[in-house]
């Protein structure tokens, strides 16, 4: 019991320095204020996005249609391989 309250004590210590750290960080080198877009910079950044966007649809339908195929090539393989099998089975016995 004492053991686990020991450990609860350096985990709040270590919290407790870890944010004073970050306060002091802050402190002395303050983040910078984000720039304000222009209309014409916000126009540029929303073609973008929207470029992006149309490039990712275009590469999730080309993964969607070869998983697609894939699971239809395995179908085909298995209506394929009982016709196989009885050719073979068929064979052995001439075989003999």
């Amino acid at each position: 019991d004492d053991a686990i309250r020991a450990n609860a004590l350096m985990c709040h210590v270590i919290a407790e320095a870890v944010l004073e750290g970050r306060y002091v960080s802050n402190k002395r080198n303050p983040q910078a204020a984000p720039a304000k877009r222009s209309a014409e910079d916000e126009a540029a950044f929303a073609a973008a996005q929207a470029e992006a966007r149309r490039q990712a649809a275009a590469a999730q339908a080309e993964r969607d249609a070869r998983v697609a195929a894939a699971k239809a090539t395995p179908e085909a393989d298995a209506e394929t391989e009982p016709v196989a099998a009885e050719t073979e089975s068929t064979e052995t016995p001439a075989e003999s």
